[in-house]
This record gives C-alpha cells, sequence and structure tokens, in this order.
C-alpha cells in the first residue's frame, strides 16, 4: 500500500523472479519525480516542449512510503541502485512487522546518492 507519495511522482513495483510481490525473493522498486535535460525549454504555458537538450537531467527529488506485504519480511535487504544498476548503498527499512509480513519502506531519490531504483532482495 502507498501511504504517501509527492505529488508529480510516479512508483513502480516489480518482481524480477516472476513471482508475486508477496512471495518475491528480488523486487525492484522505482521512484521519480518530475525531471527534465538540461537545458530544455518550454511554451508559455509549460505544455510543448520546446527544446528537448541534452544530459545532464535535472531531477526532482521525491519520497515515497510504501508498506508491501512480503514473506519472511525480515530477510530482505534493501540497497539503493546506480543508474547502471549496481548496488550504491543499504538502506534500512523504516519498520518490519514480522508478524503479518509488512515490510515500509520510506524512499527517498535523493541529493547524496541520488538514484530512482531500489532493490529488495532476500539475504543471501
Amino acid at each position: 500500500s502507498v501511504a504517501s507519495l509527492d505529488e508529480n511522482a510516479a512508483l513502480a513495483v516489480i518482481s524480477l523472479d516472476g513471482l508475486p510481490i508477496t512471495t518475491s525473493e528480488h523486487i525492484l522498486v522505482g521512484l521519480c519525480g518530475e525531471d527534465q535535460n538540461t537545458g530544455t525549454t518550454w511554451d508559455a504555458e509549460r505544455n510543448v516542449m520546446t527544446s528537448v537538450d541534452d544530459y545532464p537531467i535535472l531531477m526532482r527529488d521525491c519520497t515515497a512510503n510504501i508498506t508491501l506485504a512480503v514473506a519472511n519480511a525480515r530477510e530482505m535487504h534493501l540497497y539503493r541502485l546506480q543508474r547502471n544498476g549496481a548496488r550504491c548503498a543499504r538502506e534500512t527499512p523504516a519498520s518490519i512487522n514480522a508478524a503479518t509480513g509488512a515490510l515500509t519502506l520510506n524512499l527517498r531519490t535523493g541529493t547524496a546518492y541520488p538514484s530512482i531504483w531500489f532493490e529488495l532482495i532476500r539475504k543471501i
């Protein structure tokens, strides 16, 4: 469930092992706010892009608070991923309810190690 999500943000929860989210051992979470290429220009109403321009992509920092029901929630690890998919930093879930399998995540795309991708994986 989604408790909070910033305005103009998108959230995706994807099972990477083909299992339902509740039993998946490998989950990808995506969180993205407004973004645009550097130098992008718009019409006066900001309805039509008049120039797409180029990198780097400018992204607005955004947050989400979500709860996922997963089997063996205490065995799951959360990682912030780099653009190439490599693990960047281990994150700490906000809370784990072992009785219900509820894993609550407070996600932020961030400014120190900005990322739109998070990996949730069962301990190996």
